[in-house]
Order: C-alpha cells, then structure tokens, then sequence
C-alpha cells in the first residue's frame, strides 16, 4: 500500500474542506465555482468581481504552479479496472 499517496489525498481534502468552510463562515455562502465563474461571465458578480476573479485565478493557476514547483511522473498503464 502506498501511504505516501494515501497522505497527499487526505491533506488535498483537508485543504480543500477548510478553504469551503473558511469561504462559508466568511461570505455565508457555500463555495462553489458554477455560481462563481457564472457571475463573473453574466455579470450579475460585479459587486464582488476581485473577489471572483481572485478565486477563478488560483483556481487555474495553482495547479500550473504547483507543476513547476513539484515536478513529477506520471506512470499510465492499460490495464485499468473498469
């Protein structure tokens, strides 16, 4: 069993769930990226647009970052269980 992989799903979740409960206590609403990005493109978030660009921003580009930053292989097989 790899628990190195097992470790960095558990701290992904873990950030991922203390940045939605952050987002909620702050702004009291539910973090969700359809409302977010939608009301950047129809204009209906214009109130709040940093905030929104902001989000939609780290969004894309911390993956791209983290990439650079911690390089690493991906190993694709065939023989994946369906």
């Amino acid at each position: 069993m790899d628990y190195n992989a097992m470790l960095m799903g558990l701290l992904g979740g873990l950030m991922i769930g203390t940045a939605a409960a952050v987002f909620l206590l702050v702004n009291g609403r539910i973090m969700g990226i359809s409302g977010i990005f939608g009301g950047l493109v129809d204009g209906t978030g214009w109130g709040n647009w940093g905030e929104r660009a902001a989000f939609v921003l780290g969004l894309v580009g911390m993956p791209a970052l983290l990439v650079l930053w911690w390089p690493t292989e991906a190993h694709l097989t065939d023989n994946w269980v369906v």
